[in-house]
């Protein structure tokens, strides 16, 4: 009796550590914010004037996160650490031209320098062929952009993705299962 107690014990034991591990490594949204919030947030680095790099750390009331794009775009949203152009797209989901709202954002997801994301804030022009957009720069670091939609020509597609933590006008995407 003593052996089958301590063996369950064992395995209740690494059951529950199992568990809390999967729990730590899920990302989590943070608490549903509306995309004025991520605005509000992004400006914060403009007006501070911090600089890019893709292996410094700022911080600020909202935390410390790297200060390239991906991290920019992480500190906006509210995230527990500084994601990647890669990893964003695990915390949030595509949406199309039309349904865009500030504190969304076009992200080309290619690894490394070849990706790049931008906060968008904004329609420019009554077309919806140019928009407002906070990124993080080389050349530039922290600034609100007058950008052209997409994107500039030559730097990769970008693909428009809200937050699933941002509360908006426009719902989720509804997926019908096949039969």
């Amino acid at each position: 009796p003593w052996k089958y107690r301590r063996k369950g014990s064992t395995v209740r034991r690494w059951l529950l550590a199992t568990l809390v591990t999967l729990a730590l490594l899920t990302p989590i949204p943070a608490q549903a914010q509306p995309g004025s919030d991520a605005i509000e947030r992004a400006q914060s680095w403009a007006e501070a004037g911090v600089g890019y790099s893709g292996s410094n750390y700022f911080t600020n009331e909202y935390g410390t996160y790297r200060t390239d794009c991906s991290g920019y775009v992480s500190m906006a949203w509210g995230l527990g650490s500084s994601y990647t152009t890669v990893t964003l797209p695990s915390v949030s989901y595509p949406i199309a031209k039309d349904a865009l709202e500030p504190g969304d954002i076009l992200n080309n997801p290619l690894p490394g320098t070849s990706g790049h994301v931008v906060l968008f804030a904004g329609w420019a022009n009554a077309e919806r062929t140019e928009y407002y957009a906070y990124e993080e720069s080389p050349s530039g670091g922290a600034h609100l952009s007058q950008i052209p939609y997409p994107y500039w020509p030559g730097y990769g597609t970008f693909i428009p993705r809200r937050y699933v933590g941002t509360t908006s006008k426009s719902p989720p995407p509804v997926t019908i299962p096949e039969p």
